[in-house]
């Protein structure tokens, strides 16, 4: 929000273009790779690639483009990724809930430095030392989890805050915030156990540096002001 010129219209018509272009593009590759190929043989880390072998020499020549593909796209997705992290750690450093060193911008580029050095140093050491099934469920439960926890506690502040000032509006509230939570933690449900752990193990880390840093060092007035 903080870099966007109008993030009351911008946001908004962002977030909802993006959505309806993916789901559109991801239910399109769904119905045209179960036409090719039946759905119990799509069970494996290539689908895309199954599906185009299972369609017979005719389509071969397509193989190597989506592996390209594939090897383009998803450091694409690590990369929109780093750039939300990088930008919640510079916010919580801004309110005075990690160091000031994540707060420090970039002098040409105006950019979070340090956040998104280590951001990346610790992104990569986690890739380079955990097998990508750990880091999959990990990051699913994670970001199911923090999905579910801003749709209540958009229900919860509008209860409790009523006259805050906000220039972004949620539709239907709290109808479309309860539907978000409900299918949030519903899918956390078919998570294997193990997520369930990594994910307490991650969030006590969290709750202990927020207990000895964090709450003491929070400025909720500056961090209230800034926002309006």
């Amino acid at each position: 929000a903080a870099e966007s010129k109008a993030p009351a219209n911008d946001l908004p018509t962002a977030i909802f273009w993006s959505l309806g272009i993916s789901t559109a593009l991801y239910m399109g590759v769904s119905f045209v790779m179960t036409g090719l190929a039946h759905y119990t043989l799509l069970a494996v880390p290539d689908p895309m690639v199954v599906a185009v072998e299972q369609a017979g020499p005719g389509l071969a020549w397509l193989g190597p483009f989506i592996t390209i593909a594939i090897v383009l796209g998803v450091p694409g997705v690590v990369l929109v990724s780093m750039f939300a992290i990088s930008r919640v750690l510079y916010t919580m450093a801004s309110d005075g809930m990690l160091p000031e060193l994540f707060a420090e911008l970039h002098p040409t580029f105006c950019t979070p430095l340090y956040s998104t050095l280590i951001c990346g140093a610790v992104a990569a050491l986690i890739a380079g030392l955990f097998p990508i099934g750990v880091i999959a469920e990990l990051v699913s439960v994670g970001t199911l989890f923090a999905f579910g926890m801003v749709c209540a506690g958009v229900i919860v502040l509008r209860h409790t805050q009523p006259d805050t000032y906000r220039p972004i509006s949620v539709p239907f509230s709290p109808f479309v915030p309860a539907l978000g939570v409900l299918l949030a933690f519903a899918q956390i449900l078919f998570l294997p156990w193990t997520a369930w752990v990594r994910m307490a193990c991650w969030m006590a880390g969290g709750l202990i540096l927020w207990y000895f840093y964090g709450s003491r060092g929070a400025d909720k007035e500056e961090s209230y002001e800034r926002v309006e």
